[in-house]
């Protein structure tokens, strides 16, 4: 007012200052709310594109590596995945590049797809698993995740400092943890109130008890549990045990989730793996002292009825008959020199109406190979001389279906097929060598050669016994490069055995490779099946029952059938 009075230009002057600093130091303010909530978005959004690379990933794994199955498809479609977020979350915060568990998936695609079917085709798989959560990841090609509250909760977004840590995990601290994994057991209705309070004062009280050096107790809880457990029919291992402390347990953990224990007695159910696997038990006393140990699940062989398992049925699927077309059928049951290999007389049976009515294969375009007549010699005899009569350059289409043993050299860059008579100990002289087979057959110059393989090359037979009995060991197969115009189907990969479906009285692979060609393959319901739908629908059925992952080698968008 006394500058007014004395100099109201002045006045006037430090007023527009006044109003000039009030307004930087309000944009200044809403600059930093901005950047902390851009922090916290960011964050939310790094850990939802981790989340759905690593889906994604495990989904194209499953499928060998083809993204264009899903991705190449124009109708609706959405992928859902089973999804353990706890698991997750702390994959995420420690930021190590390890290997996650195998992600459980059902995707949806074609005219009448929704969001519900993949979510059901999940579920389906997922066979209820504990902790584990179906919802959408994928959406029309987009990122539809859902983060839970808790999850944001847990991840600790609200502690992000600058723009330095908007990519950083704020790691949470032991007594944290506890805390949330109690209140995890008490939202999930594992433990009572009650409960939950007494064991959260307990872990409240704990830095303090030690800070005044009042704990006296060193020892870890002592942990009563059998060494192993097997799984029921329903493909679930009971877990039975019991933990001891002098001074007090306060918490249980089995494979990294908490549970519930009255006096010490818990009890827990884990779906079992196809071949088991071993899982960590650790508990903990209130002073935080720690004991660990590692039991066995096992798994025992599935066996399902028979009557589960239709009988395979060629004439579903009337293909039109390609006059240019022929097969080469081989099934090698007995061998001279070695073991046998069930079901491949059958297999090759039933392989041979399905390339007459699904590919469309001329009766009298058909060669089939079985035991005797399937030695090295005559083999070779029908590749080098009846094959070539039967081929016209750049119009015959060519289908190649062996079910028997297959082997590979000690370092696995090698591939052999063994022909009746051929010998596991002398494999260059008397075995088929893959890419040998493969070139004499890409020099007559067909329109495309498609080949089917229910063999391994891990040494082992079909019922996991060796081949080569001074050579006890799985051998790792190398996959090769293949010729132009090749489409090879594998029954497994590295160190699998190709095995039998023995309620089918087929190998595991050439049983459901037949049933996709009866039309169940046809995922969109087109009346085509491409090489990609048929080794999807494959390895869905055969991954689910064994150990074994077949591959392909070839286009996945190539139609092999069309009806």
């Amino acid at each position: 007012m006394i500058l007014f009075l004395i100099n109201p230009k002045r006045a006037k002057s430090i007023n527009k200052m006044v109003r000039q600093t009030l307004l930087l130091f309000f944009m200044f303010l809403v600059i930093i709310f901005s950047r902390y909530n851009y922090a916290n978005e960011n964050l939310e959004s790094v850990f939802k594109n981790k989340i759905y690379d690593l889906v994604k990933a495990q989904y194209f794994k499953d499928i060998s590596n083809n993204n264009k199955i899903y991705y190449s498809i124009n109708e609706k479609k959405s992928l859902a995945a089973c999804l353990d977020w706890n698991e997750l979350t702390d994959f995420f915060v420690k930021n190590q590049n390890k290997y996650y568990k195998k992600i459980i998936w059902g995707s949806s695609y074609g005219e009448n797809s929704s969001k519900n079917t993949s979510i059901l085709n999940c579920q389906s798989r997922a066979n209820n698993k504990k902790n584990c959560i179906c919802q959408i990841i994928d959406n029309q090609n987009s990122n539809a995740i859902n983060i839970p509250d808790y999850v944001l909760k847990k991840l600790n977004i609200d502690n992000l400092k600058d723009d330095k840590d908007k990519n950083k995990i704020v790691i949470l601290d032991e007594q944290d943890e506890l805390l949330l994994d109690l209140k995890d057991l008490l939202d999930e209705g594992l433990i009572s109130e009650d409960d939950y309070t007494l064991k959260k004062n307990k872990i409240l009280g704990l830095e303090a008890q030690n800070k005044q050096s009042i704990n006296t107790d060193k020892d870890g809880p002592v942990i009563k549990i059998a060494k192993s457990f097997k799984a029921n029919d329903d493909l679930l291992a009971v877990i039975e045990g019991k933990v001891y402390d002098d001074s007090e347990v306060a918490l249980v953990v089995i494979d990294g989730d908490p549970v519930s224990f009255i006096n010490g007695e818990f009890t827990q159910k884990l779906f079992v793996k196809p071949g088991g696997q071993n899982i960590n038990i650790t508990a903990m006393d209130k002073f935080g002292n720690k004991t660990s140990t590692e039991i066995a699940l096992v798994r025992p062989k599935i066996k399902i009825k028979r009557k589960i398992f239709d009988d395979l049925n060629p004439t579903l699927i009337k293909s039109p008959i390609n006059p240019s077309s022929v097969a080469i059928i081989i099934g090698i049951e007995k061998y001279k020199t070695t073991f046998a290999a069930p079901f491949a007389n059958r297999d090759a049976l039933a392989f041979y109406d399905f390339a007459n009515f699904a590919l469309g294969v001329p009766e009298e375009n058909i060669n089939l190979l079985m035991n005797d007549n399937a030695g090295r010699t005559n083999t070779l005899k029908t590749i080098s001389k009846w094959l070539p009569k039967m081929v016209k350059e750049d119009t015959t289409d060519i289908y190649i279906f062996f079910s028997g043993h297959g082997l590979s050299s000690d370092d696995g860059e090698d591939l052999y097929l063994l022909p009746n008579d051929g010998d596991p100990d002398m494999l260059e002289d008397s075995t088929l060598l893959r890419n040998q087979i493969f070139d004499r057959i890409a020099k007559l110059n067909p329109r495309s050669v498609t080949v089917f393989l229910d063999t391994c090359y891990s040494g082992a037979t079909r019922n996991e016994e060796f081949l080569v009995a001074a050579k006890p060991i799985f051998i790792e197969a190398q996959e090769q490069d293949i010729p132009d115009k090749f489409t090879v189907f594998t029954a497994s990969a590295g160190k699998e055995t190709a095995k039998v479906l023995e309620e089918a009285e087929h190998g595991l692979f050439s049983y459901y490779l037949m049933k996709g060609l009866e039309g169940e393959a046809d995922a969109n319901s087109d009346n085509k099946i491409t090489n990609g739908e048929l080794i999807a629908f494959i390895n869905n059925n055969v991954s689910r029952q064994a150990n074994q992952t077949p591959q392909l080698n070839g286009d996945p968008d190539q139609v092999l059938v069309q009806w």
